[in-house]
């Protein structure tokens, strides 16, 4: 057995060389997974600690979600929520495939969204695409649009006349501001 005392690495480990230090792992038990031992200097003690959360400025992805148009009707085919007093940038990537999959069709989109003691605002939105402009389920007008419904953003998409479409978005939210 190894033992590392403040990232040193002390010399073989049996029960004689660990007397005098006590090994204080708090409520009893077995250790769960990603806990660690440390070694406390000032009480000369075996500590069990819980494995150390880094926390990042952006949400989990939103799971690609999969809506299906049949019609000219605007549908709402992802819903992001935002948190108070905080910015997001959403990076979208959406696609419109026929049922049929004769034709396909996809955009990037960068939009800006800000939450002002629970007043959302969509600020703005850059579109990469669609990839192909020239397919027939893209709508004559940009198909896809953001907007607010109480604290969340909608991604709205509009279908064409007579043609199954088969919508997919996936989202990362980005979250700033202290």
């Amino acid at each position: 057995m190894a033992l590392y005392i403040n990232g040193v690495l002390k010399p073989p480990v049996d029960a004689a060389s660990l007397d005098g230090i006590t090994a204080n792992f708090g409520t009893p038990g077995a250790p769960q997974d990603g806990y660690q031992v440390t070694y406390e200097s000032n009480t000369d003690e075996l500590v069990l600690t819980a494995p150390i959360v880094v926390t990042v400025p952006w949400t989990s992805a939103v799971a690609p979600v999969e809506t299906r148009t049949t019609d000219a009707t605007t549908t709402t085919i992802a819903t992001i929520s935002t948190t108070t007093d905080k910015g997001l940038a959403l990076q979208l990537s959406i696609s419109a495939t026929k049922s049929d999959r004769s034709a396909t069709v996809s955009w990037l989109y960068l939009v800006t969204v800000t939450n002002a003691a629970g007043v959302v605002t969509v600020r703005d939105s850059l579109a990469l695409g669609p990839t192909d402009p020239a397919s027939t389920i893209v709508a004559a007008v940009t198909p896809v649009a953001f907007d607010v419904v109480g604290t969340s953003v909608r991604v709205r998409a509009t279908g064409v006349i007579a043609t199954i479409v088969d919508w997919n978005v996936s989202v990362i939210a980005m979250i700033g501001g202290a």
